[in-house]
């Protein structure tokens, strides 16, 4: 870089500083904010605006990706990593709705170099307990590159994740390596996803994910399983064109619900394969509150949580 634009650089980081700073002032007149707040609302603010070249508008944050920042700062339950980590969340799981809904674990390691399949059986899926992405679906080991694998679990165990977008929740957790049963389909294709947005513990609304790796394809629904004809959360989806509610939908919505009892807001993943239902994960900042769809106003007046109810900080500092 440029003598020049290394300026330019510095003078842009200056300005924006500044610009955070004043908004700090004014926040604090009406919200319960804290020095302890500071570090986390500066990383908010500025990944947010490095995004939209906008900040949050906190004080009375209208749309979706607003609320999910609101939640970062100022509802910071001490469950969160619990939840939030791959394979401690089983634990809750069955706590809440029994064992049946989780997949088989097969293994765990502490690191990639342990990592060894010998044992494993033909199909299976590789995670990071951690982070969001670092997924191998191996659906014929014999066909596998296991160094490839491991080098790639490597890397994802050495970084930390989320904290840069404000997602805290997943800097407590210790990285780790799981491998748990491959879900079929009888097409071949990835399952959907059933994520249910659930508001105090009640499903808001399902975003329904399909044909996963092709032309992903979305679909927005109310909790009556009625598609909301124009909207989307995720900007690289396509719209997707049909849904039908499974046979067990009122289970799919019974179970959310118990997960999400007691949560102000928290997204429950769940599969459902012919008369199965298989837990996924839960996500409580989801895409760090950075979505760029279509109906981010419609879907923050769904996330109609008390504002004057709040947590005050345990995990904003590094």
């Amino acid at each position: 870089m440029s003598i020049a634009k290394e300026t330019r650089f510095q003078i842009r980081r200056l300005l924006l500083a500044a610009k955070i700073a004043k908004k700090w002032t004014d926040d604090s007149l009406q919200l319960p904010l804290v020095e302890a707040h500071k570090n986390l609302y500066e990383i908010i603010h500025i990944a947010f605006w490095r995004k939209f070249r906008r900040f949050p508008n906190l004080i009375r944050p209208a749309d979706y990706n607003d609320r999910i920042q609101w939640l970062k700062l100022f509802y910071q339950h001490p469950d969160i990593p619990r939840c939030s980590d791959k394979i401690e969340v089983r634990g809750y799981v069955a706590e809440r709705v029994g064992g049946s809904l989780l997949t088989k674990l097969y293994a765990t390691f502490d690191s990639a170099i342990q990592f060894d399949w010998v044992d494993l059986p033909e199909s299976f899926v590789v995670k990071t307990n951690h982070d969001s992405g670092s997924v191998f679906l191996i659906k014929e080991k014999s066909r596998a590159n296991l160094s490839e694998i491991k080098n790639c679990l490597r890397k994802a165990l050495a970084k930390s994740h989320g904290y840069s977008n404000g997602e805290w929740g997943y800097l407590s957790i210790k990285p780790r390596v799981l491998v748990e049963e491959y879900i079929g389909t009888p097409t071949g294709k990835r399952p959907s996803d059933f994520k249910f947005h659930c508001v105090d513990g009640r499903v808001r609304w399902l975003q329904y994910i399909y044909d996963r790796g092709l032309q992903t394809k979305e679909i927005i629904c109310d909790e009556f399983g009625c598609p909301i004809a124009d909207l989307l959360l995720h900007e690289k989806f396509l719209p997707g064109i049909h849904f039908s509610k499974p046979s067990r939908w009122n289970d799919l919505i019974a179970i959310s619900e118990a997960l999400a009892e007691g949560w102000k807001y928290v997204r429950v993943d769940l599969y459902c394969e012919g008369d199965r239902i298989i837990f996924g994960e839960m996500t409580f900042h989801p895409m760090a509150g950075l979505y760029e769809g279509k109906g981010q106003i419609e879907l923050g007046r769904l996330m109609d949580f008390d504002l004057a109810d709040h947590i005050p900080p345990n995990f904003c500092k590094r």
